[in-house]
């Protein structure tokens, strides 16, 4: 069988990782661009490059300077779905962009190395620490280093210059334990209104769809800001949004999860980026929970507000409509300054509800509990 890589071919011996640091080793598959086949072999990764390696010799090797993507895509494994991680890269045999495949156990491990390895100001990282005379012997095992266990990725520490970051945290396992982090304190409306004051509108836009649905992806967050890759969302995340959240706020806002449970919806979101710690819930930009009661005198409109403080709540009633808005938006338009956007409210809310019948604006009754308003009006 033929086997193709990018570039020269490189024999079994010498070593092809001699005068490099192996960072993550692990046993995987991969698949080559228009190639349906899988093929079995070790997937390593350097401080200068990706590599998969079978007993034959390279048959993936690209410089980590080329890489221009990172993502992950469903991908039909023998007879099942498999999430994998699809790298693109420059290719110079074939003078263009190239993407391959790879899957592996510790999936979350690679996605996070690489993303931080190849992002921003780190790309280049390896010939720049070379210059400081590095000694390539490997670091000492211990809680920052890993070990290499069954099902699990080898990591191993790199005295050229490589270092984790809580920015995009890996999911502790047995293999690789480490003591969880103090949770960050808890983030109310008012914090993130203060912090997106400080944001461009880009970045404003990551931290309103997040605030507002929990979670997304960086494929969903590129397209929500409309940029062409996933580094320039990385880009912004870790030089923008979360330094700024760290002068603002004290701690970072954005956090990568592997895997983490929704206990909203009940699901098992893999692979996606969340607001950091206890954040007070979003209430606008979603179906409004309102229900209007039509009684023979009076006119009863429930709204849920969960999450918010009963003090924060404003009700103005007129003839034919009620309006419900939260504290810190503008009450003509419900919309905080720094958050607005058409049809939508970032960190405010504002809800008109129409009324079946004339009521009297000045005889408005309000009560407030367990985060159900409860607004009654008396009918002319």
């Amino acid at each position: 069988m033929r086997l193709e890589i990018s570039g020269a071919r490189t024999p079994a011996r010498p070593s092809p990782l001699q005068g490099e640091e192996t960072l993550l080793a692990e046993q995987g598959a991969y698949q080559a661009q228009g190639r349906p086949v899988w093929q079995v072999g070790k997937l390593c990764l350097t401080d200068e490059r990706l590599l998969f390696l079978q007993p034959r010799g390279i048959i993936f090797d690209t410089p980590l300077a080329r890489i221009t993507e990172i993502a992950t895509e469903s991908k039909r494994f023998t007879v099942v779905q498999k999430l994998a991680m699809v790298i693109s890269y420059r290719d110079s045999r074939q003078g263009g962009v190239a993407k391959a495949w790879f899957i592996t156990a510790s999936l979350g491990q690679w996605l996070n190395h690489l993303t931080q390895m190849t992002s921003g100001q780190e790309r280049g990282l390896g010939s720049e620490v070379r210059e400081q005379g590095s000694t390539g012997a490997e670091a000492p095992r211990g809680r920052g280093a890993g070990a290499h266990g069954s099902g699990g990725a080898e990591v191993r520490g790199s005295n050229r210059g490589f270092t984790s970051t809580p920015l995009l945290p890996s999911t502790p396992t047995s293999q690789h334990p480490c003591p969880p982090a103090p949770p960050p304190p808890s983030t109310s409306a008012q914090d993130l209104e203060r912090l997106a004051m400080e944001l461009d509108p880009a970045s404003r836009e990551i931290l309103w769809h997040l605030w507002l649905n929990r979670h997304a992806t960086i494929n969903e967050l590129a397209e929500l800001i409309a940029i062409p890759t996933h580094m320039d969302v990385l880009f912004r995340i870790r030089q923008g949004i979360n330094p700024t959240a760290e002068k603002v706020l004290g701690h970072p806002i954005l956090v990568f999860e592997e895997s983490r449970f929704d206990q909203e919806t009940g699901e098992v979101v893999p692979f996606s980026w969340w607001l950091a710690g206890r954040v007070a819930p979003a209430v606008a930009g979603r179906e409004p929970e309102v229900e209007v009661f039509n009684e023979t005198h009076e006119i009863n409109v429930i709204v849920a507000l969960p999450g918010v403080e009963e003090e924060a709540i404003r009700v103005s009633a007129q003839r034919e409509k009620v309006v419900v808005w939260v504290e810190g938006a503008d009450p003509a338009t419900g919309l905080p300054s720094t958050m607005v956007r058409t049809g939508r409210t970032g960190v405010g809310y504002h809800e008109e509800v129409p009324l079946p019948a004339p009521v009297d604006a000045e005889r408005v009754v309000t009560h407030f509990r367990n985060g159900i308003l409860i607004v009654n009006l008396k009918k002319i």
